[in-house]
């Protein structure tokens, strides 16, 4: 492809891997985006070659440098510099998670420091808590239809779409009832680790919990500044650090959230399918359509959800977001089923794009959807709407193009 006459010069880093690979595979797909876009792009990983190796670039020029859940800001220099301020461009930091979890490389001073997150109350977080930032906004992750190559700077993909979108198979002939892809963290192991902690942060924790859990729309921040002075070791003026130091409460809350939901799934006699790591740790009732299948690759997720006629997702405590998970079930012709979020409610109609269900009445939402599976011309009209919607505005042509640095 031949570059344009404003083709800028991007640097994107791959210093982390995460489970089944999801960084590298959102970095491959901005640069595959970013290279048919006209630009021209370079990439680090540090799977292929030694840390050190990045000295290469200190002096040289970008017109951006791009890293997910980056590590990069705590990279040091010999002279106790910040290594990324000796790169002449601006660092953009795409978050895939609370910012509680990326304090550490938040509070790094840098010149030229960019952040990106997946929801709008962590923008206004990083807003208030980090002011040397220069710029704080929103972007969004999607996943991809089966079969798309990993590697998209060629430039066929709206033909390939089409062919894909032609030959998906009808929810009605789909062999997975509901998939569920996620990692098993039992809830009694993050307790486990609380009760090492100093007493009164353990109360103040357990104290987060029980608000958290009361409440889905509550943000752990949110929490902390409801509860108040009723915490032992709450202090306004350090509050991403106090914030950081509660990372088990939001820990725990997903983890007793995900069980919760698998729960209620075989006690409704839901034929969920999960697919991830460690949910053989799971005790489930005897007789339960629930079954448990190994974790895969990331890409490899993508056709399961083509064979998939409900894709279930519960939101990482994200309020104001989007999860990648959402789209990439939508673009393979799946049913999307998610608690809701406010930047959810506002792009989707429950019962046209996708299914809502609460959090707080698991129970019913599973009954409800083990119900929906008997209506499959309704969940193909659901899913058709879904797709319309993410090749329209959810792909990642479209969000490389509309949240571009």
């Amino acid at each position: 492809m031949k570059h344009k006459k404003n083709a800028k010069n991007i640097l994107i880093l791959q210093l982390q891997g995460a489970c089944y690979d999801s960084y590298t595979y959102f970095s491959d797909r901005i640069a595959g985006q970013l290279r048919c876009l006209g630009h021209n792009v370079s990439i680090f990983s540090s799977a292929v070659e030694p840390l050190e190796n990045l000295e290469r670039f200190a002096g040289k020029s970008f017109d951006a440098v791009i890293d997910c859940n980056s590590a990069a800001p705590r990279i040091l220099t010999e002279e106790n510099d910040y290594f990324l301020d000796t790169i002449d461009a601006p660092f953009f930091n795409l978050l895939l998670d609370h910012p509680l979890y990326h304090h550490d490389s938040l509070k790094c001073p840098l010149r030229n420091y960019h952040v990106r997150c997946l929801d709008e109350n962590h923008v206004t977080y990083v807003k208030t808590y980090y002011p040397h930032i220069q710029s704080t906004g929103l972007w969004a992750a999607t996943g991809s239809a089966a079969g798309e190559l990993s590697d998209t700077s060629d430039v066929r993909e709206s033909s390939r779409r089409e062919a894909h979108a032609s030959a998906l198979t009808p929810i009605a002939d789909r062999k997975i009832p509901v998939l569920f892809c996620a990692t098993y963290t039992d809830p009694d192991e993050v307790l486990t680790a609380l009760r090492a902690l100093p007493p009164f942060l353990q109360e103040d924790l357990h104290r987060l919990i029980d608000v958290l859990l009361s409440d889905s729309s509550l943000t752990i921040e949110g929490a902390i500044t409801m509860l108040g002075d009723s915490l032992n070791v709450y202090l306004p003026e350090s509050m991403p650090l106090f914030v950081q130091s509660c990372f088990l409460a939001d820990t725990y809350v997903r983890a007793y959230r995900r069980r919760a939901l698998v729960n209620a799934a075989a006690h409704a006699g839901l034929p969920l399918w999960l697919v991830g790591a460690d949910w053989d740790k799971l005790t489930l009732p005897a007789g339960s359509a629930v079954s448990v299948h190994p974790g895969v690759p990331y890409t490899e997720i993508f056709s399961l959800m083509a064979d998939s006629r409900l894709t279930l997702n519960l939101m990482p405590e994200f309020k104001a977001g989007f999860h990648d998970r959402i789209f990439s079930a939508m673009l393979n012709g799946s049913v999307a089923v998610t608690d809701p979020s406010k930047r959810l409610l506002r792009e989707f109609t429950d019962h046209r794009e996708l299914l809502f269900y609460d959090v707080m009445h698991m129970d019913e939402s599973c009954e409800q959807l083990r119900e929906a599976l008997e209506k499959p011309r309704m969940l193909q009209q659901i899913a058709d709407s879904g797709l319309k919607a993410a090749n329209e505005r959810f792909t990642w042509k479209t969000l490389v193009s509309t949240y571009a640095v």
